[in-house]
């Protein structure tokens, strides 16, 4: 498992308070946090200044976090009554 994305947790997200399933974590400081709630907090603080943790609020650079916020590629799956379904690419196929 990368060290920004740990197992599944109940731990609340300290940004929305919504339990974090596939959190990532700051490489300065270590706190966990989901993506979207982490990239509106980082978009909030620019151009003005540099983001800070929402805990500690030590400085993280975004360029270290942006592999961690890309989407999950997407294979189609199936297509019915004009539904596309799609899966990340990372999960199993079969069903």
């Amino acid at each position: 498992s990368c060290a920004h994305r740990p197992a599944a947790t109940a731990e609340p997200c300290p940004i929305c308070f919504d339990p974090m399933l596939e959190p990532i974590r700051l490489p300065a400081c270590g706190h966990a946090f989901h993506a979207r709630c982490l990239r509106r907090w980082a978009a909030a603080a620019a151009p003005a200044s540099a983001p800070t943790c929402p805990v500690c609020r030590q400085v993280f650079v975004v360029d270290d976090l942006e592999e961690e916020w890309k989407p999950p590629p997407l294979i189609l799956v199936g297509v019915r009554k004009r539904r596309i379904r799609l899966r990340p690419l990372t999960a199993p196929l079969l069903r």
